[in-house]
């Protein structure tokens, strides 16, 4: 049966009413007909426009500009699982492997997360399962384990675990202009020690930052946290290739680099919202956080579905090796009699890197007289692969298959 739609309607005009059962119910809007949520069809709802805001989980098929369109849970799985975050739920942890950590400044605790200290206390980092106070879903966490204390933390003291994100990933954001949109940073911690912790967010020079609080409330009890940045409507913000977001989770932090209040954009390089607990101040202090999600905008999941809108652990690793890739020496033997003097041999990447990496040969060998012979070979890379090169060598037949390889293009 083929509906007879009103000529003229003013806008919000709601057609066929009563709603038919079985049968679209449409609206108006001024210039088309669209289809409404109680129509018989698709998702039900008795009062398919509301006024004001809506209550989480209620699930609207359509809403005017001047009316409140819940999200749905589907559309927060969504966003999550597109975030900005690299390995937020550390399951990756290919150069150290998971239950390894550092503590050396600098150096990656795992893929996508880094060691950043200013000062003479020590805290090791790396990716591990989860023990105290383990979130069920999410297997790993990333653990700060205090190692030499800060009893107080002198002025230009800073530790803090960092993220450094890559500018194609935040461009979305749209920081550096009007229209700008918030930053929602979401994740669990289970600390040692409660207290008041920061999340900041800056730019790749440190000439825009931001600081923002959150309490954590119980020893070694798992706590779910969403902190949302305001808008950056100004600044110098990476679109590209290089630092997009620099972001710090804060474990102790010296009065140098305390702001002056938290949600307020600086110019300088700020680390820490005042009252900064200091979570280095015992041996006893273990810092965990796991989950994290960044997202642009205000809105983030609810504690418990935090879990099942975590990337999995396959796509986290092809984006890791974006930035980080590592593996085995080639084997493979080329049957001439005397051999040849030189070699060149071919590798493609699993994963195209973000620039042209830097590659680290260890142990490798190339086949002599049916023996394993050590050589510094030479290297060139593309974004896709490397070219390895030997010359000159010794009745060279291919090469052994011992040693490995790493490729470096992280964003810092």
């Amino acid at each position: 049966m083929g509906l007879n739609f009103p000529t003229s309607p003013p806008p919000g005009t709601l057609y066929p009413v009563p709603i038919i059962p079985g049968t679209p119910q449409f609206i108006w809007d001024g210039s088309t007909w669209k289809i409404t949520a109680g129509s018989g069809v698709g998702p039900s709802n008795d009062a398919p426009l509301m006024d004001g805001i809506a209550s989480p989980g209620d699930d609207l098929a359509y809403a005017r500009g001047d009316h409140i369109h819940p999200v749905p849970p589907s559309f927060l799985d969504g966003i999550a699982y597109n975030g900005m975050q690299v390995n937020g739920t550390f399951e990756i942890s290919q150069q150290l492997g998971i239950g390894v950590g550092t503590n050396v400044a600098g150096n990656y605790s795992c893929d996508g997360w880094l060691v950043s200290k200013g000062g003479s206390g020590v805290f090791t980092s790396g990716a591990y399962v989860q023990g105290t106070g383990a979130v069920p879903g999410i297997p790993n966490c990333l653990a700060s384990t205090t190692t030499t204390i800060v009893a107080s933390p002198a002025a230009t003291d800073w530790y803090a675990n960092s993220s450094f994100i890559e500018g194609y990933r935040t461009l979305r954001l749209g920081w550096g202009a009007p229209g700008a949109e918030p930053l929602t940073i979401a994740f669990w911690s289970c600390h040692w020690r409660p207290g008041l912790y920061s999340v900041r967010v800056g730019n790749a020079d440190n000439t825009r930052c931001c600081v923002m609080p959150y309490t954590h409330a119980a020893s070694n009890v798992p706590q779910w946290n969403v902190v949302t940045f305001p808008p950056c409507p100004d600044g110098v913000w990476n679109k590209n290739i290089g630092v997009g977001l620099a972001i710090h989770f804060p474990i102790a932090m010296g009065a140098n680099y305390i702001a002056p209040s938290s949600g307020v954009w600086y110019p300088t390089n700020y680390l820490a919202v005042p009252g900064q607990v200091n979570a280095m101040a015992s041996l006893s202090d273990v810092n965990r956080i796991t989950g994290v999600l960044m997202l642009t905008g205000n809105e983030a999941p609810s504690a418990d579905r935090s879990p099942y809108v975590q990337r999995h652990t396959y796509d986290d690793l092809r984006l890791a090796m974006r930035y980080f890739e590592l593996g085995v020496a080639p084997t493979y033997y080329y049957p001439v009699s005397g051999g040849t003097s030189a070699i060149y041999y071919t590798i493609p990447f699993l994963e195209v890197k973000r620039a042209a990496p830097s590659i680290a040969l260890s142990g490798w060998q190339y086949y002599s007289g049916g023996t394993g012979v050590g050589f510094t070979f030479t290297t060139s890379s593309l974004v896709e692969k490397f070219m390895v090169y030997g010359t000159p060598l010794t009745q060279c037949n291919g090469l052994t298959g011992t040693g490995s390889w790493q490729a470096g293009s992280r964003v810092v």
